[in-house]
């Protein structure tokens, strides 16, 4: 009987079924098979392939960790729609080498697979499925000389008109608090554009620094401001292909509350997750049609059976669980407010650390000499 390697077996086959059969496979997997032969490495390099994998595959979000002042230079990431416990449901990815300060970095924004690294000095496009990156040079307000400004707001965007990923960051004068700066990194023209600042008189608050949100071409962040003196939470939005703020109210519940609270996107809307301390409940706000402030609708609300002291928001599965942590561990609220289950940050070895929100892809970054 006549023998077939893998590789003359897969030839065989016409290339549409091929494509068909690729484009249901993992981004993990994918990454593998590049190295099969030439034209599959060949076609899924390809920008068409990827972007259509990304759009069919419905990619789930997925948490990645990077420990505070640790030296690990493999981070631990968590598919918190699977069970916490799995051993599929967490793999570490190799932070690329050379590129970032051994003792410290954080998060600062992801976008259709890639995050935003921040080092010191400098920041790092980085694909951690596929180890693509990009170091990003250091904008002029931070390379001024008696730097007054502190980073409010940071994010990644992607322009699908322009085919262009955009670092976004807001800042304020450090001497004169209501004074606003804003520019703006572009991939293609490899380079920092300052532009206009949103004309509100607002300040950084605790939940801003949990992870922000894209969607409808667009970044969004919480921030807080004052109004007739009293602070008050907003949504604040970037338009990635129109390089404008502007701002979104939050439910009046919720914008006048001290309560925690966190961003999500719930089937494809902008949501609002809220933990009620006061009883030890979450409730689910979720914006039907977007930009419109009275389509704001409570969804659900979760008592929890079993409360937590210090327990921060993260995110919603696809099924509605309820992901968040304590100090000690991450943990699966199911919709009955019922523990599903946990994860010690012992076993990720964690302690302290900055947390993102992703999603997989195998997109690489456009050149920017094109």
């Amino acid at each position: 009987m006549e023998k077939h390697s893998a590789r003359e077996g897969v030839e065989l086959l016409p290339q549409d079924v091929i494509i068909e059969i690729l484009l249901k496979l993992k981004v993990k997997s994918l990454v593998r098979c590049k190295s099969v032969c030439k034209s599959w490495l060949s076609l899924i390099s390809d920008s068409q392939f990827t972007k259509l994998h990304f759009d069919l595959s419905a990619p789930t979000e997925k948490l990645l960790f990077i420990s505070i002042w640790g030296t690990d230079l493999e981070l631990p990431s968590i598919d918190f729609n699977a069970s916490l416990n799995h051993d599929f449901s967490c793999v570490r990815f190799e932070v690329p080498h050379g590129i970032f300060h051994p003792r410290y970095y954080k998060f600062g924004g992801s976008c259709r697979g890639f995050l935003i690294l921040e080092c010191w000095n400098h920041l790092c496009l980085w694909n951690p499925c596929t180890g693509f990156h990009k170091q990003v040079c250091r904008s002029p307000m931070d390379s001024l000389k008696d730097n007054p400004y502190d980073l409010l707001f940071q994010g990644l965007g992607y322009d699908p008109l322009t085919d262009d990923y955009l670092v976004v960051q807001l800042l304020k004068n450090l001497y004169t608090n209501d004074r606003k700066g804003a520019e703006v990194f572009s991939i293609r023209a490899n380079k920092w554009m300052e532009i206009e600042p949103i004309n509100l008189s607002f300040k950084s608050c605790r939940d801003n620094k949990r992870p922000c949100r894209v969607l409808n071409n667009a970044i969004h962040w919480l921030g807080c401001c004052l109004k007739e003196e009293m602070e008050v939470v907003f949504i604040l939005g970037f338009d990635v292909t129109k390089k404008k703020f502007y701002e979104i109210a939050a439910p009046i519940d919720v914008a006048h509350s001290t309560d925690e609270k966190a961003l999500s996107e719930l089937a494809g809307l902008l949501s609002l997750c809220v933990y009620k301390e006061s009883n030890r409940s979450i409730e689910i706000w979720r914006m039907k049609e977007y930009k419109i402030e009275s389509s704001w609708a409570k969804t659900s609300v979760v008592s929890l059976v079993v409360p937590r002291r210090f327990f921060n928001l993260l995110c919603v599965t696809k099924d509605g669980d309820i992901v968040g942590k304590d100090e000690k561990e991450l943990i699966k609220y199911n919709k009955k407010g019922e523990v599903k289950e946990n994860l010690s940050f012992a076993r990720l070895n964690l302690s302290s650390f900055h947390v993102e929100i992703y999603k997989e892809s195998l997109f690489s970054l456009p050149c920017h000499n094109e």
